[in-house]
């Protein structure tokens, strides 16, 4: 036996040498070789792995990003919204309290003034001006808001 040739201890035959062989016969050579493309294509796939981390971690930080943005949107449509409908039920209530006085004091012009008043309210409503913002809140184009 050659001592280039690498050997394994075969225990059935008493501990006698053996040249490590394959299936198709290959030498120890063509095993290294094997094993040497087997930890380079192990080190490739750590490396996609590796960079499958960091796009997880820069999608997380992004989805981050966009929540964020997401629940402040939303804060600031609840806070409009609550401050419009907040200021038309103030100003119906005052049309409607003016109504009945008008009624109990059977003023003719004063019921049509107030009545004129609950229409012109009702008939508007902010959510046409809502959709407007929120689209213009959502064009990243659009100039900021200027107060």
């Amino acid at each position: 036996m050659e001592e280039s040739q690498v050997v394994a201890m075969d225990d059935a035959n008493n501990n006698t040498p053996q040249p490590v062989m394959s299936e198709g016969g290959d030498t120890a050579a063509t095993i290294v070789s094997a094993v040497a493309g087997t930890v380079t294509a192990i080190a490739g796939c750590y490396a996609v792995c590796r960079q499958s981390i960091e796009r997880t971690k820069q999608i997380r930080m992004m989805t981050d990003v966009q929540m964020a943005n997401i629940t402040a949107k939303y804060k600031s449509f609840e806070l409009l919204l609550n401050k419009v409908f907040g200021e038309r039920e103030k100003a119906l209530d005052v049309h409607y309290r003016t109504l009945d006085r008008a009624i109990e004091s059977n003023d003719r012009e004063l019921i049509v003034a107030a009545i004129q008043g609950i229409s012109t309210i009702v008939t508007k409503t902010p959510l046409e001006d809502l959709e407007r913002l929120a689209q213009l809140y959502n064009d990243s184009s659009a100039p900021l808001l200027d107060f």
